[in-house]
């Protein structure tokens, strides 16, 4: 985590070095005050908004196991998976971590891996939906959007590799084949643990449907939140553009910075969010929004996910200690 965290940085910072001061325009972009300071309040507001809104996702699936999971540590596993996804390739690391803090709360391993997995696939499932929603809205409203059949085809293909990766998990019998991988000695671990996260996917998936539609409502809420960022930065500055299509040029900005192989989309998110909006903004503004959108969405959460971390794995790291002193 910590190569990953320095490689992000510095390549959010490179890019954003290049775009302030080798690109065209004003040194500093900020000196313009372009993006009005209540503006960027309302922005975190949506941000703090987005973030309880997917720790209740966390929260519902728990409950669909009968767990009941406090909204704050649904909270803490939130931002402790957004700061490991920032220094991870793919937009993907936090997994594991949000699995930790699960298992805090009470859930098992299996228990608390499957609320992930599911979590995972709804939340994935609920942006591919979303981001073709936004394509095709983009195309009706006539706005220019670069390589939009290329959006489309990846996102049907993303689409595709849910769908087959839902239906690999919940099919046991296929499972059972990658045993064979596993060490002898471990088989029969192995193979306990994999029943059990099963039995868990099948209860998240059938004991009460209403737990799993709340969780797609909060992952649908959470994205346009999470979207409604940019047209909360830059609504009063670009009148020609309404909430839908800023909502939806970043949701096409996110993309590339998701399917990016640097730690935290770094690099790709400031230059997919230039290429993308110098069509329909002027480039001063958009140079502001990069800055203030990445202080949101990635500083901030880097800030914010460090403490939830540090919170999470002190007692973690204190009983090692003791135990090392013990010996």
């Amino acid at each position: 985590m910590l190569l990953g965290g320095v490689i992000s940085v510095a390549l959010s910072a490179g890019s954003l070095a290049y775009i302030f001061f080798r690109l065209p325009g004003d040194t500093f972009p900020l000196t313009q005050g372009l993006v009005r300071p209540a503006r960027v309040l309302l922005a975190l507001f949506l941000l703090v908004l987005a973030w309880l809104s997917d720790a209740l996702r966390l929260k519902f699936l728990a409950r669909a196991l009968n767990k009941r999971l406090p909204l704050t540590t649904g909270l803490r596993a939130i931002l402790v998976g957004n700061f490991v996804t920032s220094v991870t390739p793919f937009l993907f690391g936090g997994a594991p971590a949000v699995v930790y803090i699960l298992t805090q709360a009470g859930l098992s391993w299996t228990g608390a891996s499957a609320v992930v997995v599911a979590g995972g696939w709804v939340a994935q499932g609920t942006l591919a939906v979303l981001s073709l929603l936004a394509v095709f809205a983009l195309r009706l409203m006539r706005l220019p959007l670069p390589l939009p059949g290329l959006f489309v085809a990846g996102i049907s293909v993303y689409v595709l590799v849910l769908t087959i990766a839902g239906f690999l998990v919940l099919r046991p019998e296929l499972a059972e084949l990658a045993l064979w991988l596993v060490p002898g000695r471990l088989r029969p671990r192995v193979r306990h643990g994999l029943r059990r996260f099963q039995e868990h996917m099948e209860q998240l998936f059938t004991s009460s449907p209403r737990w799993l539609l709340l969780s797609f409502g909060c992952a649908a809420l959470y994205f346009l939140l999470f979207f409604a960022i940019a047209p909360a930065l830059l609504a009063p500055e670009g009148p020609a553009l309404t909430w839908l299509a800023l909502a939806a040029l970043q949701d096409a900005a996110y993309l590339v910075a998701a399917f990016a192989p640097t730690p935290g989309g770094s690099g790709a998110s400031e230059f997919g969010i230039l290429y993308i909006f110098r069509r329909v903004l002027p480039f001063p503004l958009v140079k502001e929004y990069i800055l203030w959108w990445r202080l949101l969405t990635f500083y901030l959460n880097l800030f914010a996910g460090g403490i939830a971390l540090s919170l999470s794995t002190w007692r973690l790291f204190a009983s090692r200690q003791k135990s090392s002193g013990n010996a």
